[in-house]
């Protein structure tokens, strides 16, 4: 026997063809282990009674002819035959260009693939197949892939009903389940060999648990129902003939989550379940809601995957307040209004995915407030803010408003898949807290007003109400309000009083901001996050006492800022 590259215990083997002849019919089973890297390897037939298992043990395995199956049509790189039971593992497959070659694997056993990977892209053959079962049980378990070139109609795998063929051997069917995490592209297949016969039911069956799809469907109507889908990710979906969607989501399964698509840019991160949209210049997603500037328009339809577009349907609540055309969506006026997206139908009804769209007004902030129960649209315009404040990070830019430390933490905290929310804390100050030279900079730049306080203002970048760092500045102003205090909001009778912020910000002069009182809140714009003073014109000083100031809202945030701490490109 000469040395070769396959191994059953201590025998070597010259081809793995040599090996697999040596494995007994008894059904034993056997090992078969490749200990190094094989070009050109000739096709292979395992026999009934054979129970063989080919660990190809991390090694790159490329077939080449004389190939194997029927004595007209020797097509085939592997051919597992009624009968045996095969598994195979680590190993990296490569499909001949040969044009003789026609299928990679045709199966009838038992099979089993595990860290398995196909690559049949290269081989030209119209309806090339990568496996086709036509009988037995077939797994396709973790780390297997399947890749054959999708432009001449190739199957990356089917599953065949063949009950009479050859007086009927093959009528128990083929019953396959697909649980890979890697990838399958091409086409999958649902077909029927030879004479149809349902007779005590059709027993070939797949169910897919999980699947990173890239392809499309060809199913036969008569086989439609033989198709379970638990999980999987499916991108550009294709719809065959009969006009079968790629797949039969339903409520309590839905393999397909409306909200991976609702999203303005490339990326979509994850964190602790929570999906933050980036970069979204109008829009933000979070909780089954849907955040909309008014008067700006949402494409839904481009992140949808091709095939969709044309089974979209789009129920809205109130038209008034929202609309979508042509898969535009376009916010009308401030107020909420559910949208339902309507994706098909299965056996148990459409297939659906509802969500309340927000929609309000960056020039109408009071109103917006109050036309949004419970500050919930406060909170996820913050989440924008922080969604930019991760896109900027992540795209290593370099940010005047965020040190070395806070970029780290932040990092961490989105490797760790965690939630990183956003807040601002203001604080009310003593003079004797600011530096006396900064102090009298801030009274000199009013010398004509009168200051009744001091204050912190920082926005914080938490993790599970933990700390992880400051945003100092952003590249365009934020509509803030805090309490007035009441020597503020006391104007004696006949006074004209006009507000103001003076704001300083990392020795920087002082800068004198107008600001506005309304409802019993002191309202202004900034972008900085530092020392404020608060102050009128034409009254006297009042004395205010230390407080914490509980109540902040964040009334709006303008178009620009969705931008912020972005570097600049030179």
């Amino acid at each position: 026997m000469s040395a070769g590259p396959f191994k059953i215990g201590t025998v070597e083997y010259d081809s793995l063809a040599a090996a697999v002849d040596a494995v007994p019919a008894d059904g034993t089973k056997t090992t078969i282990v490749m200990t190094q890297d094989v070009t050109n390897s000739p096709g292979v037939q395992i026999d009934e009674g054979k129970n063989v298992v080919i660990d190809f043990n991390n090694h790159y395995y490329e077939s080449g002819a004389p190939f194997v199956g029927s004595p007209k049509t020797q097509t085939i790189s592997f051919r597992f035959m009624k009968g045996a039971t095969v598994y195979l593992k680590n190993g990296n497959l490569k499909a001949s260009n040969d044009g003789n070659s026609k299928m990679f694997i045709q199966n009838y056993s038992d099979l089993t693939l595990e860290n398995i990977k196909i690559d049949a892209t290269d081989n030209n053959y119209d309806y090339f197949y990568g496996l086709s079962s036509n009988h037995g049980r077939v797994y396709v378990g973790e780390g297997t892939s399947i890749l054959v070139n999708e432009k001449t109609h190739a199957r990356a795998f089917d599953m065949c009903w063949a009950p009479k063929v050859s007086n009927g051997i093959y009528a128990d069917g083929t019953q396959m389940i697909i649980e890979t995490d890697d990838e399958i592209n091409g086409y999958i297949e649902l077909d029927v060999w030879g004479t149809y016969s349902d007779e005590g039911g059709i027993k070939s069956t797949l169910e897919i648990k999980n699947i990173d799809f890239h392809g499309k469907w060809i199913v036969d109507e008569r086989l439609k129902n033989q198709l379970t889908i638990d999980g999987g990710r499916y991108i550009n979906p294709g719809f065959s003939e009969t006009n079968l969607p790629p797949a039969i989501p339903t409520d309590e399964n839905p393999y397909i989550d409306i909200r991976l698509y609702l999203k303005d840019g490339n990326a979509s991160y994850n964190l602790n379940d929570h999906f933050y949209v980036l970069p979204s210049k109008h829009v933000a997603y979070d909780n089954d809601k849907l955040f909309i500037i008014k008067g700006h328009e949402y494409n839904f339809t481009k992140n949808l995957p091709s095939g969709y577009e044309q089974f979209v349907i789009y129920e809205i609540e109130d038209k008034s307040i929202v609309t979508v055309e042509n898969g535009i969506l376009k916010g009308i006026k401030d107020g909420v209004s559910k949208i339902t997206v309507i994706l098909g139908e299965d056996k148990n009804g459409k297939i659906k995915k509802s969500f309340d769209a927000i929609v309000f007004d960056l020039d109408a902030a009071t109103d917006y407030q109050a036309n949004v129960k419970e500050g919930e649209a406060i909170v996820n315009v913050m989440n924008i803010i922080v969604s930019n404040v991760i896109e900027s990070v992540l795209d290593d830019n370099s940010n005047e408003g965020i040190d070395e430390d806070t970029k780290n933490n932040l990092i961490a905290a989105i490797e760790a898949g965690k939630k990183v929310d956003a807040k601002i804390e203001i604080k009310e100050l003593k003079e004797s807290d600011l530096d006396s030279t900064l102090a009298n900079k801030i009274k000199n730049s009013v010398s004509n007003g009168t200051l009744v306080e001091f204050l912190d203002i920082d926005l914080l970048l938490t993790v599970e109400d933990d700390l992880i760092g400051k945003v100092t500045k952003l590249n365009d102003e934020l509509t803030i309000s805090i309490d007035a205090p009441e020597s503020l909001i006391n104007v004696p009778a006949n006074t004209t009083r006009k507000y103001f912020i003076v704001r300083t910000h990392e020795g920087d002069e002082p800068e004198v901001i107008e600001a506005t009182l309304k409802d019993g809140k002191l309202i202004f714009k900034t972008d900085r996050f530092s020392n404020y003073a608060v102050g009128y014109t034409d009254t006297t000083n009042p004395k205010t006492g230390d407080r914490i100031i509980a109540y902040v809202a964040l009334l709006g945030i303008s178009l620009a800022a969705l931008f912020i701490l972005k570097k600049k490109r030179v």
